[in-house]
């Protein structure tokens, strides 16, 4: 093979791996930077777009190449929360309408009578437990077979078995040319280089995701049948009012539906130190879900809260 062409596929792939990796090595920052965000109300955050703008990345987009298409997949994943989650647009009354069964005492919402236990029972059983199942794990053999989707890698692999086969074909003629089997063994390099980071990168952001269990609580207050009651996280459901208390973590993505002083440190998603003010005001229209300070997610630790009772 021309030394002067694998060259050229050398110069390639490695703009190529930026252009690629540049967009996974943000993954971790991206979370922190697009994920921001008394009684509360649990919402339904469960539906795919919420999760594809929060935590996953589609497999095939992951497989996509360039910083051009990560940004303009994270607007599009955005786009389908902003069009799909409109609770921090409403005013108490209008979620008082929205959710029925949850008898939201608009004037005073500490004193509402929350769901039925009847009812809480039928959610939970329709929407199963409140947690999230962890990702597989998959074996260091598998990881480094699936690095191999990338048709830019594979066709690299191709070109490094080529310059070995020309290498012997010019060996068979006379001609001793090592040059074919350096570049071989540089796009090897290449590859299993940026197959290891890949998988390790990978292996960083599972055991994140797997950290954020040992942030949540244990349990959790909720109001239901006209009383406050204390429940496992686990049976925490779309339409529970959650009492919340300073010291506390958040058991569930909610909506604030009463908050005096109220401030949430987020550092753990956001990765900002200082905690931020929320409040149950409703959101002006151009403001997303997860810029909205009535918004507060799962895990964030409530810094400071005036007692409402």
């Amino acid at each position: 093979m021309d030394s002067t062409l694998i060259l050229f596929l050398i110069f390639f792939q490695i703009t190529y791996t930026y252009s690629v990796l540049f967009p996974f090595l943000l993954q971790l920052n991206w979370l922190r930077d697009e994920i921001r965000p008394l009684i509360v109300m649990v919402l339904d955050t469960g539906n795919e777009a919420f999760q594809k703008a929060s935590v996953s990345t589609p497999k095939n987009d992951a497989q996509s190449s360039g910083i051009s298409r990560f940004f303009s997949r994270r607007r599009r994943a955005r786009n389908d929360v902003m069009s799909s989650f409109v609770e921090h647009h409403l005013s108490i009354n209008q979620l008082q309408d929205v959710y029925p069964d949850s008898f939201i005492y608009a004037p005073d919402p500490i004193r509402s009578d929350g769901l039925t236990s009847e009812e809480a029972r039928k959610r939970l059983k329709d929407g199963g437990l409140n947690v999230i199942d962890p990702p597989k794990e998959t074996s260091l053999i598998r990881s480094f077979v699936s690095q191999f989707h990338f048709k830019f890698w594979v066709l690299l692999t191709g070109a490094a078995m080529l310059s070995v086969i020309t290498y012997f074909v010019h060996l068979a003629h006379g001609f001793n040319e090592p040059l074919n089997l350096y570049c071989a063994a540089i796009l090897l390099g290449v590859i299993f280089f940026m197959s290891a980071l890949s998988i390790h990168q990978e292996r960083k952001t599972r055991i994140v995701q797997q950290n954020f269990k040992k942030l949540l609580p244990i349990n959790a207050f909720v109001i239901r049948d006209c009383e406050e009651k204390e429940i496992d996280l686990v049976e925490v459901v779309v339409g529970d009012i959650v009492v919340i208390r300073a010291g506390s973590r958040i058991p569930a993505d909610v909506r604030l539906l009463q908050a005096h002083c109220l401030k949430i440190e987020s550092s753990e998603v956001t990765g900002h130190r200082n905690a931020s003010e929320y409040t149950a005001m409703m959101a002006a229209a151009h403001i997303s879900a997860f810029d909205a300070k009535n918004i507060a997610l799962r895990a964030l630790i409530v810094q400071k809260a005036m007692d409402l009772e």
